[in-house]
């Protein structure tokens, strides 16, 4: 709602003023949509050949009404039906001012009473040496009362020309010192987001006066003293500390389980592992050596555990057996395998 005011003072500058007539072009509603003034949407409905473009201000004055309407039936402002009937009738207030500006612009009084003034005024001007010259009066005084008089008549003449145009829209004041439009958008820009963050914060909300804790809201008549302002800062210093130091404890508190776990796996050190000491084994009890067989090169046996010609028969244990003997059991085996 605060952007549709926006917009709405700018169309209604540039329909009364000729500064910002650009802006009512085509070029000129595609430079808002731009700039962010107003959406690809609503240039649309503005741009529609039905409504005049000196009276998109008025569409978007009913855009005002209606949002405040439907706004309300959502539940996004509050209020009854009176509050709705109130603000009803200022938007009506605010038509019918914006409508007196282009009536006064319009009904001004007629450029041939501005001639006869100017003409007026213009012979008493010229006159004025004469009359002082007749009168006997001294030349340094006419001098001066001829100068005073050209100021005050023109200056007030002048001042008559500019509030006959005074949006300067037909160069009658010559472009000095006409009224400042943009200096007037400015100003209903600022106040249309005056009131729109004032209650983002508020220190004493509903809940509070329901419970009744209102006790830090209740000051002193007439304030608190030197002493009494610097006590309650070494208070508030001490309590702020004490909650630091909470805040820190809760947090190790929640922090200490997982650090001992990670420390325990990463960052604990590995320990060095010992090599067992070998007791030395003294020559005394050092073990036998096994007996070494001699044999001939011709004469090769071979020990138990070796199997006879039957599947099921072994060689007797202490059963020795000559080469030849050998290699005839082993073909024997052999020949039994499939």
């Amino acid at each position: 709602m605060a952007r549709y005011v926006r917009v709405f003072n700018i169309l209604t500058y540039a329909s009364f003023t000729g500064s910002h007539r650009p802006l009512l072009t085509l070029q000129g509603m595609r430079r808002l949509v731009e700039r962010g003034v107003i959406t690809e949407a609503e240039r649309t409905i503005l741009s529609d050949p039905q409504n005049l473009v000196t009276q998109r201000h008025s569409t978007v004055l009913m855009w005002i009404a209606r949002l405040f309407v439907d706004a309300r039936k959502a539940g996004h402002i509050g209020g009854g039906d009176g509050f709705e009937q109130h603000f009803l009738d200022k938007i009506h207030v605010i038509r019918s001012k914006y409508g007196a500006i282009g009536d006064e612009l319009q009904g001004r009084m007629p450029l041939a009473y501005a001639h006869i003034v100017q003409v007026l005024i213009d012979v008493v001007l010229w006159m004025y040496p004469l009359m002082a010259y007749s009168t006997g009066m001294t030349p340094f005084l006419g001098i001066f009362g001829t100068g005073l008089l050209t100021i005050f008549y023109q200056g007030l003449f002048d001042l008559a020309k500019q509030f006959l145009d005074p949006y300067d829209n037909e160069s009658y004041g010559k472009g000095e010192d006409p009224l400042c439009i943009d200096t007037l958008i400015s100003e209903s820009n600022a106040g249309s987001v005056r009131w729109l963050n004032g209650l983002s914060a508020q220190p004493l909300a509903y809940q509070n006066l329901v419970d009744g804790n209102i006790v830090d809201h209740q000051l002193p008549l007439r304030g608190w003293t030197v002493e009494e302002a610097d006590l309650r800062e070494e208070m508030a210093i001490q309590e702020a500390a004490q909650k630091e130091m909470e805040i820190a404890q809760m947090i190790a508190a929640t922090l200490e389980p997982e650090t001992e776990t990670e420390t325990e796996i990463e960052t604990e050190p590995a320990m060095p592992t010992v090599a067992e000491k070998k007791t030395p084994v003294m020559p005394s009890i050092m073990p036998e050596k096994p007996p070494i067989l001699e044999m001939d090169d011709g004469d090769l046996s071979l020990l138990n555990g070796d199997l006879c010609e039957d599947d099921d028969e072994y060689c007797a244990p202490e059963t020795e057996l000559s080469m030849a003997d050998a290699l005839e059991k082993i073909e024997a085996c052999s020949e039994k395998v499939p």
